[in-house]
């Protein structure tokens, strides 16, 4: 016997994801950039908007300190490092075929500034002997960038040292380059002062002045260094704290009235229905971004509130905070404060840092049930470091009971991984002699 149809109604509680939420949803996850970048396309898309001449008047800040020169942001041309050596070649006022032998090595250089063929295949190429390839690279070697035309790293940096002439241990940084750069970075003091009869001081003062020479003859034709943009900026007035929600560098969402009225004085109903829906859109679009505006300064304001410490003494006492409880906190779904978060930065009196990096876990440091940031706990070791004893480094060991005194159980072996996430070498390589 079969069993019987029966239909049942229930009301189920479900989100349409219409193009309009998923819009402002998008919005709240966009960095600065993307998001000027998206309002822009908005504009362009929309021709209600108005366009509007944008004056860029924020500032820029960097975990300097400082305020940087927007000009660092506009992009410098493509192969600069070829046009100003170029450039220099028509000075040198060569024979018309040497130039253009100039003009091939220079194509030949790689993005570092080092030469990607060697003299005896050049010197196959261009139809002539090897010694006067040589003779060309070397005059190449010659120019600016110095150094531009080594082969290596390890060539570059000879060439820097044969340059110096006030430096008193040349051909012993000559030869430690040549055949000990392995030694060299893995710290082996004894076994290169015993090499090369000298002191450890001695072996120190060498390897401090290899360190400071530079790895490629491009190294300043490098891409800038890209500045991050703050979200939001906290700021300390009298003994309080202000925070800013940066918006400055979008374009404003502005109608354009008069293009409206024009378009509704038509007696063409089609007409009439697109400006009315047009609008419609830039209402929603204005409304998010003021939401998004709302939402990154609540949830800036409960992170201040959370790690007050950190913002009145710094590093050392950022205090673990976990996204679950700050969404609590805002009364927001845990998914928002993930998105509003992403990809954005708050400038503090110490420094520009990701909004993520104030979510941190904890390392139980009592019985009671006391807990400390891992954060805080990195900063309290690296100032146990930056104030050691370069002569007297302390070991693991050591730090691990230093920490201790001060309340922070942790084994060696955390130690050696939370030093090595800080890029702080061991205590044999941070010795001085």
């Amino acid at each position: 016997m079969y069993g019987s149809i029966q239909l049942q109604q229930k009301q189920l509680h479900t989100i349409h994801m219409t193009p309009a939420l998923s819009q402002a949803i998008k919005l709240l996850q966009y960095s600065k950039q993307e998001l000027a970048e998206f309002l822009n396309e908005q504009i362009s898309g929309n021709p209600l908007l108005q366009h509007t001449d944008h004056v860029k008047g924020e500032e820029y800040f960097s975990t300097a300190k400082n305020s940087v020169d927007p000009a660092q942001f506009i992009g410098a041309p493509e192969n600069k490092m070829e046009k100003e050596l170029l450039e220099q070649i028509m000075l040198l006022n060569l024979e018309k075929n040497q130039e253009q032998m100039m003009r091939f090595l220079v194509q030949s250089l790689d993005n570092h500034g080092f030469l990607s063929i060697e003299a005896k295949e050049a010197g196959k190429v261009l139809g002539i002997s090897t010694p006067e390839a040589i003779r060309l690279i070397g005059l190449l070697q010659g120019l600016e960038p110095f150094g531009v035309g080594t082969a290596n790293s390890q060539e570059f940096l000879i060439f820097q040292i044969k340059a110096e002439e006030k430096f008193r241990f040349k051909e012993i940084a000559q030869a430690l380059v040549e055949n000990d750069l392995v030694k060299m970075a893995s710290g082996s003091f004894h076994f290169l002062a015993a090499k090369y009869k000298i002191s450890r001081r001695t072996l120190q003062e060498i390897m401090d002045f290899i360190k400071i020479l530079q790895l490629y003859p491009a190294e300043s034709y490098s891409s800038p260094v890209s500045y991050a943009i703050p979200d939001v900026v906290i700021k300390k007035f009298n003994q309080s704290w202000i925070i800013e929600v940066t918006d400055s560098l979008l374009p404003p969402i502005k109608l354009d009235e008069r293009y409206i009225e024009s378009l509704l004085s038509s007696s063409q109903k089609d007409i009439g229905n697109y400006v009315q829906q047009r609008i419609k859109d830039a209402v929603f679009l204005k409304n998010s971004l003021n939401k998004r505006k709302e939402t990154l300064y609540r949830v800036t304001e409960m992170i201040l509130e959370h790690q007050e410490e950190f913002f009145w003494k710094g590093e050392s006492f950022i205090k673990p905070m976990r996204l679950k409880d700050l969404a609590q906190k805002v009364q927001l779904h845990e998914s928002t404060v993930s998105r509003i978060t992403s990809n954005k930065y708050i400038q503090t009196p110490y420094g520009l840092f990701t909004f993520k990096h104030f979510f941190t876990h904890s390392l139980s440091t009592s019985d009671a049930g006391n807990s400390e940031s891992v954060l805080s706990i990195k900063a309290k070791l690296a100032s146990l470091i930056e104030n050691e004893n370069p002569f007297v480094p302390y070991s693991d060991e050591q730090l691990k009971v230093l920490l201790n005194q001060q309340g922070i159980p942790i084994s060696r072996r955390t130690i050696a991984k939370y030093r090595e996430e800080l890029n702080v070498a061991n205590s044999v390589s941070r010795r001085r002699y």
